[in-house]
C-alpha cells in the first residue's frame, strides 16, 4: 500500500525526473519502509519540498503560470476597485472631458 501511495506522490515530481529518477526513488522509499516506516514518509514529504518543488519552479511552465496568474489577479483586483469606486471614475472622466473638450 505504501508503494502505491509514494509511486503517486511522485507524480508530484516534474516528468524529467520521474523518467529517470523514479525506479532508484522507490527502491530507495522500500529500504527505508524497511527500516522505518515513519522516517521512510518523512523523507519522502521532506524531498517534495526540497527537491520537486525547486525544480517545478525552475520550469517555464511555471514562470509563465505565474506571470499570467499575476496580470490576471491585478485585472480582476483594478475591476473591483472600479466597481467600487465608480464614483471617483466618474469625476476623473468628467475632469477630463472639460479639460480635453
Amino acid at each position: 500500500m505504501s508503494r502505491l501511495i509514494y509511486r503517486l506522490v511522485l507524480l508530484l515530481y516534474p516528468v524529467e525526473v520521474r523518467r529517470r529518477w523514479e525506479e532508484d526513488m522507490i527502491e530507495a522509499f522500500e529500504h527505508q519502509l524497511e527500516e522505518s516506516w515513519l522516517d521512510a514518509w518523512s523523507c519522502a514529504f521532506a524531498e517534495l519540498f526540497q527537491v520537486a518543488l525547486p525544480l517545478w519552479v525552475a520550469t517555464d511552465i511555471f514562470a509563465l503560470s505565474f506571470v499570467s496568474s499575476s496580470v490576471s489577479a491585478m485585472i480582476l483586483l483594478g475591476l473591483i476597485w472600479a466597481l467600487g469606486n465608480s464614483i471617483k471614475l466618474l469625476e476623473i472622466y468628467h475632469s477630463l472631458f472639460t479639460k480635453f473638450g
